[in-house]
């Protein structure tokens, strides 16, 4: 488990020829590819917090992951909900939940 997720990027960071936010979000996204997903969430809150990345998605993506559903519901209805990603994940949270025709009616808007 990364202890520090932010103090570990910016240590990566410091070393990077990229510049510093695609770094950033390479880290991030990385973390969460990794299944580290209380570090890519505060790394994607840290992020967004800051204005440097919009990683709401992200952030959604790591609460559904984590099982906390309602967080996950609340940052997608904060997003842009006209998304097809975001009425994507948001059926998925459903699907978790059981409620099932809500997730149905996210699917369908998908389409």
């Amino acid at each position: 488990m990364i202890e520090k997720p932010v103090a570990a990027a910016a240590e990566i960071l410091s070393l990077s020829r990229s510049g510093k936010y695609e770094t950033m979000n390479i880290i991030s996204d990385i973390l969460y590819q990794c299944n580290h997903n209380k570090a890519a969430l505060q790394l994607y809150h840290y992020m967004t917090d800051r204005g440097i990345s919009d990683k709401r998605y992200g952030i959604a993506q790591c609460h559904h992951r984590l099982g906390e559903y309602k967080s996950a519901v609340d940052v997608i209805q904060a997003g842009n909900k006209n998304s097809e990603r975001y009425q994507f994940i948001l059926g998925c949270v459903y699907m978790d939940m059981r409620r099932y025709d809500d997730a149905e009616t996210q699917f369908v808007l998908d389409l």
